[in-house]
Parts: structure tokens; sequence; C-alpha cells
């Protein structure tokens, strides 16, 4: 039977580090904003491009609830790709907005 995804918010972070529990916070809030409600799957497939290296659902679990730590090559990948998705989202609210954009 397969696991439910893990609810990012539900999760005791009591025993992790500041550093351990910020770089979970980047990962969620760089995920979460950027593929929406599935976004594991896409996160570890962008950070796999940047990173040069395959992270998977199941990894980004276990940072998600604390067991392993997000490893260096992530925090480095995260800095890369969070601008450039953030500008992809800005392209593609500009798009919807010149679609729903009133006729004047």
């Amino acid at each position: 039977m397969k696991r439910p995804a893990l609810i990012p918010e539900e999760v005791d972070t009591s025993h992790l580090t500041d550093e351990r529990r910020r770089d979970r916070d980047a990962v969620i809030r760089t995920g979460q904003p950027a593929f929406g409600e599935r976004w594991q799957s896409l996160l570890g497939a962008a950070l796999s491009l940047a990173a040069g290296r395959r992270y998977g659902p199941q990894q980004i679990n276990h940072w998600l609830a604390g067991t392993r730590p997000v490893p260096d090559a992530v925090a480095t990948a995260l800095r890369t790709i969070g601008p450039q998705l953030a500008s992809e989202l800005e392209r593609r609210a500009t798009e919807l907005r010149l679609l729903w954009m009133p006729d004047t």
C-alpha cells in the first residue's frame, strides 16, 4: 500500500537544528508555490537537472520529515532554480492577465 504524501506543516521539526530547519523550509517554500499541490516530483526533477544528480520524491519526503538533511548540492541548486522558477511564474501570470484582461 502506498503511503500518503507528507503534509509538511504537520511534521514535528523540533529535533532539527536551525540550519536544517531553514534548508527544509527552503525546499517547501520553493516547491509548493512553483509547482502546486503535487510539487515534490516536479521539484525533484528540477533539482536533478540543476544539481546533475537524481533527486526523487522519496528523498524529498525524507528531507520534509527531517529524517535526512537537505544535501548541500540541493541548497546550491535551489539558489539557482529559485529565481528561474519565479521568472517562469511571472511570465505565466502575465499571459493569464493578458488573456483575461477586459476589453476597453
